[in-house]
């Protein structure tokens, strides 16, 4: 299994994208992968922040999902 240019490997992705029912050439996966990469971060810092308000470093599942319910990322 071959990583991108980042952190992620391509193979999950690329497989997540086909299970959506779309296709993708090689260059627009790895550019899916730097947003994704750039999208982890974001939820990560966000969620940290809500882990910071309850006295923590350790950020748990909870603040995983405050982090993403805002909106500002991903709609369900």
């Amino acid at each position: 299994m071959k990583r991108g240019k980042t952190r992620l490997y391509i193979a999950p992705i690329k497989r997540i994208v086909h299970e959506a029912g779309c296709k993708i050439n090689k260059q627009a996966l790895l550019k899916l992968e730097e947003h994704l990469v750039k999208h982890i971060a974001a939820i990560a810092k966000r969620a940290s922040v809500f882990a910071e308000k309850e006295h923590r470093k350790i950020i748990k599942p909870k603040d995983i999902e405050e982090a993403t319910k805002e909106g500002w990322l991903v709609s369900e």
